[in-house]
């Protein structure tokens, strides 16, 4: 190379040191953003397993909230029926709890509920959680019910009807009995849903329904016609039946009430 000894030394020098720097300056530069597309590498591959990881983790969850488990509302009959069929001596009676009670919905339940004490003579309204071991299958092995709440326990005065009621009161006012005619009573048949009775002079009979929980239809009635002197007790009986619309037993006292509440036939166990 062919000096230059325009420029003193000092110059060369000078100029030296600028490449150095520019050289040592692109070098550090090059390196950093090495360093940062290097860090940005590995906060990508972070980012995708984390989201590969919540993936699955949302994908368990859905499966486990369409799949393994479920949350159920049911009511429980106040009596249960027999079910030798699958080794068992009874079973619980149920339907879903999606509205009003209906009494003639029931239909047999092969399963337990962990956590739930039956007692006779009561209807119960429960919340369940239902697990599925095996998401493929419905059967009874594969379910199992757990209680989380009783969110009503009510007496079934239904299983009460069977008794025999005499009449003791109408409308509230007591009964007083011509010379010479029988005691008025009533008996509900739970098995036919038939009543049979008598009104102090002719026996009578009809069906009834049981719609929901205390609520009661009776009739059309049907009667004999042997007359008697007095027909008032039988004409003002009879005419009750048409108002009742529900029922409730306390006491061993029957009162038969119309959709306002009154008690329009009140009965006594005997």
């Amino acid at each position: 190379m062919l000096l230059d000894f325009s420029h003193s030394p000092l110059d060369y020098l000078a100029l030296s040191v600028v490449k150095y720097t520019q050289k040592l300056l692109y070098q550090t530069i090059l390196t950093f953003f090495n360093q940062i597309l290097q860090m940005k590498g590995k906060a990508l591959l972070y980012l995708v397993a984390l989201a590969m990881l919540w993936s699955c983790s949302a994908s368990k969850t859905d499966k486990t909230d369409l799949y393994t488990y479920r949350i159920d509302h049911i009511w429980i009959n106040s009596y249960t029926a027999p079910c030798a069929s699958i080794g068992r001596p009874e079973c619980y009676m149920t339907q879903v709890a999606d509205g009003d009670l209906s009494m003639d919905e029931w239909t047999v339940f092969y399963h337990d509920v962990d956590g739930f004490k039956f007692e006779d003579g009561y209807l119960y309204q429960l919340k369940v959680r239902v697990d599925f071991s095996d998401t493929s299958s419905t059967s009874k092995d594969y379910i199992k019910y757990t209680l989380l709440e009783i969110e009503q326990r009510l007496r079934d005065y239904s299983l009460d009807l069977g008794e025999h009621w005499d009449i003791t009161m109408l409308e509230g006012d007591s009964i007083n009995l011509p010379v010479g005619q029988k005691q008025p009573y009533i008996k509900f048949n739970t098995i036919g849903e038939m009543v049979i009775g008598h009104s102090s002079c002719n026996s009578f009979s009809g069906p009834y329904t049981l719609d929901m929980i205390n609520k009661i239809k009776i009739g059309p009635i049907v009667s004999t016609r042997k007359m008697c002197p007095d027909l008032s007790i039988e004409t003002s009986l009879l005419a009750q039946f048409g108002q009742i619309t529900e029922y409730s037993v306390k006491d061993s006292i029957l009162y038969l009430k119309d959709s306002n509440g009154k008690v329009r036939i009140t009965g006594k166990s005997i």
